[in-house]
């Protein structure tokens, strides 16, 4: 990512922030209505999840001039999440859900140009998440031929 992307990433993030519960509730409600398996990750109270997921923007948001704050948190999220059996393939409707509260909740201010830099930040944390199930599985996989 460039220094240029993570400052549109942030200097978009206020305006989500400021509607935070409605941005969540936006994501939620699109993330379902995309793949209505999600349903059966988020028992429970939904409040929960949304004020998470919030949280976890922000430290995304805050961490991404700093990688080394954020890498162990999207790790530990990726390893919690293969353990809830959320494959890789379902990241990309997770993405897309992303994407279309962002869209929403900055509604004129979501240029092409804040979008590619969303983007890039989603495929960034992502690909994180991802290379620390793969990392994870591929010593556990180790520790048990030995």
């Amino acid at each position: 990512m460039t220094s240029e992307q993570v400052f549109i990433v942030q200097s978009s993030f206020p305006k989500i922030d400021a509607t935070a519960d409605i941005s969540a509730e936006l994501f939620f409600k699109r993330l379902f209505e995309l793949d209505a398996s999600f349903q059966e990750y988020f028992k429970g109270d939904l409040q929960i999840y949304k004020r998470k997921f919030i949280q976890l923007l922000h430290a995304a948001v805050r961490g991404l001039h700093r990688m080394e704050m954020i890498i162990p948190v999207m790790r530990e999220l990726g390893r919690r999440q293969a353990k809830y059996g959320i494959p890789f393939e379902k990241y990309n409707t997770i993405g897309a859900a992303l994407f279309w509260s962002l869209a929403h909740s900055l509604e004129d201010d979501f240029t092409p140009e804040v979008m590619a830099a969303w983007a890039e930040a989603f495929n960034l944390l992502a690909n994180i998440m991802k290379n620390a199930v793969v990392i994870n599985n591929h010593r556990y996989t180790n520790a048990q031929a030995i």
